[in-house]
């Protein structure tokens, strides 16, 4: 159940800020945009553990590093660089260390 809903209005558009209570789950408040919902936000969202030591024993990365295992790290690292890490490729195409999105796409 709503604990109390402020409307704004920002460029003609309704903004809502909506606190939920266990109505939503694990969500405590929703963000409305234009009847829109935009967002779910989590307070206090459950911790998530990573499994590094399973992950390195399916990773085929051949490139030493300090993500190994944390394909968080590594897929966020990779996206700022523009490329795709190395689990996208096949064993060939990895082992030529070009992560490279138009590398992928030519060795499909």
């Amino acid at each position: 159940m709503p604990v109390k809903t402020p409307v704004h209005d920002l460029s003609g558009l309704t903004v809502r800020l909506q606190l939920a209570g266990g109505a939503f789950g694990r969500c405590n408040y929703l963000l409305y945009i234009g009847g829109l919902t935009i967002i779910c936000k989590y307070l206090n969202p459950p911790l998530m553990e990573c499994k590094i030591e399973k992950n390195k024993q399916i990773c085929n990365c051949t490139y030493s590093c300090s993500r190994k295992g944390m394909c968080c790290d590594c897929l966020h690292y990779h996206r700022r660089m523009g490329q795709l890490p190395a689990c996208y490729f096949s064993a060939e195409a990895e082992r030529t260390y070009d992560r490279s999105i138009e590398n992928y796409l030519s060795s499909r």
